[in-house]
């Protein structure tokens, strides 16, 4: 069985937190050529898991509403994802609520996507930025 504070560490060094632009969806996920690994992950957290053929690695990943419970578990552990965990859990918050209110304005669903799409803009600058760290450490 894997420790949450490990799971956070190894997150740290090798998972990506990202916002699709083609339909908005938030993703976490481990990329890793070590299969074992990811699939004790897997066996304990969840995900899916795909082989990378073409690249000879393995991908773990948690979609929308199943990423949240994932960056909960990690979350008091992460140090240098802090920062996008934050805004991944803020975005599927938002997410989750927009989608309860199906009949907005076109006005309404216009300011909705602008929103989204500062979440994906802010989550992109802190994945360029060096090791994830916009606070000078």
């Amino acid at each position: 069985m894997l420790s949450a504070e490990y799971f956070a560490g190894f997150f740290d060094g090798e998972g990506t937190i990202c916002i699709l632009k083609r339909d908005m969806s938030l993703v976490v996920s481990i990329v890793n050529t070590h299969q074992p690994i990811l699939l004790l992950i897997q066996a304990q957290y969840g995900g899916s898991f795909h082989d990378r053929n073409d690249r000879g690695s393995y991908v773990l990943k948690w979609v929308s509403n199943k990423a949240v419970p994932v960056i909960e578990v990690m979350y008091p552990h992460l140090i240098l994802k802090r920062a996008q965990a934050d805004l991944a859990l803020a975005f599927q918050h938002l997410v989750t609520t927009d989608k309860r209110n199906r009949w907005d304005s076109p006005e309404t669903k216009l300011q909705k996507l602008e929103e989204r799409e500062w979440f994906r803009s802010e989550l992109n600058g802190l994945n360029g930025s060096q090791y994830g760290r916009t606070d000078g450490v």
